[in-house]
């Protein structure tokens, strides 16, 4: 375990600055840029079980804003796979994989910020209960021109939300041995 700084950030690839992210056991996992040319950044501190969203300037590499995201008590092994998404609005979108008290049950809320991180505009909870009991765990993200959010959980779902957060539909994957 070791502190890790952020070695730099362009298009979420290559290292040109050198800031610091402080926490003993940080996991930085996505990132996504807005018309401004700004990324926001998301991190977990496996340490505290919580989620570091922040935001960055990406010609200076300063970081503009940081907010630490605390989840329910009951919730367990909580995570981020990676997906992070702004929309037309330059809105956040931000997946949190989670499972409820160790039963098993993997689940996903979604939460949308506004561009200075400092107002939640709405969130949301798929469960895996609503879909067969599949793992929610958002593995892809994307947002069309519309603002729907599209989502792939766990390989085997795909959801379509609104730009208020409502489920518009679900589509459950399947092949003759039954779901994915």
């Amino acid at each position: 375990i070791r502190d890790i700084g952020v070695t730099g950030v362009q298009t979420c690839a290559l290292p040109i600055y050198n800031e610091e992210v402080v926490g003993s056991d940080i996991a930085m996992s996505g990132c996504a840029e807005d018309e401004y040319g700004n990324l926001f950044v998301i991190a977990q501190n496996n340490d505290t079980e919580t989620y570091i969203l922040s935001k960055w300037n990406g010609i200076s590499g300063a970081v503009i804003t940081e907010i630490e995201i605390t989840l329910d008590a009951s919730v367990q092994d909580a995570y981020v796979e990676g997906n992070i998404a702004v929309d037309s609005n330059n809105n956040v979108i931000l997946p949190l994989d989670w499972e409820e008290d160790g039963s098993g049950d993997y689940n996903t809320t979604y939460v949308k910020f506004n561009n200075d991180l400092d107002t939640v505009v709405w969130e949301r909870t798929l469960l895996d209960a609503d879909y067969g009991d599949l793992d929610q765990d958002c593995t892809a993200l994307a947002i069309d021109s519309n603002d729907n959010i599209f989502v792939i959980g766990y390989g085997a779902t795909l959801t379509k939300i609104d730009s208020n957060g409502d489920p518009i539909w679900a589509k459950i994957f399947a092949n003759s041995s039954g779901l994915y």
